[in-house]
C-alpha cells in the first residue's frame, strides 16, 4: 500500500477540528490523568501543534492512543493519521488502515474516506 497525499491532507485539515471545546492544558492534563479520553485527545493536539508545550509527535501519539484505547473516536482517527504520516511513530499503512477502520466503524466519516483511499 502507498501513502496517499489526499489521506494526509484530510487528516491534517481535520486535526484542528477534532478537539472538544477550548483546550485548557491544566484542566485537560488533570482530566486525562483521571481517565477522561476526550481530555487525553485534547492534550494530544497540544503536543501535536506545539506552542503551549514543545511540539512532540511521540507524546501526541501516546496520548491519542490512550484516548483511542478508552473508546474515543478522535483518538483512533489520530492514530490512523500518525501511522499514515509516520509522525511520532514508524510509518505503517496496515496499522493506519486498522485505526482508520476502527474510527470509521465508530462513525467518523473522514476515517471512512481514508479507509477507501488506502484500499484503492
Amino acid at each position: 500500500m502507498k501513502t496517499y497525499k489526499s489521506v494526509i491532507l484530510v487528516g491534517l485539515l481535520a486535526i484542528p477540528l477534532l478537539g472538544f471545546g477550548k483546550i485548557d492544558f491544566t484542566r485537560d492534563k488533570a482530566a486525562c490523568e483521571a481517565g477522561v479520553p476526550e481530555a487525553c485527545f485534547n492534550l494530544s493536539l497540544v503536543y501535536y501543534r506545539g506552542g503551549i508545550v514543545k511540539q512532540d509527535y511521540k507524546k501526541a501519539f501516546e496520548l491519542s492512543k490512550m484516548a483511542c484505547d478508552k473508546g474515543n473516536v478522535k483518538g483512533c482517527f489520530g492514530l490512523g493519521l500518525f501511522y499514515n504520516t509516520g509522525k511520532g511513530v514508524k510509518q505503517d499503512n496496515q496499522k493506519s488502515l486498522f485505526y482508520y477502520t476502527k474510527a470509521c466503524e465508530m462513525g467518523n466519516i473522514d476515517a471512512c474516506y481514508n479507509v477507501g483511499t488506502l484500499l484503492s
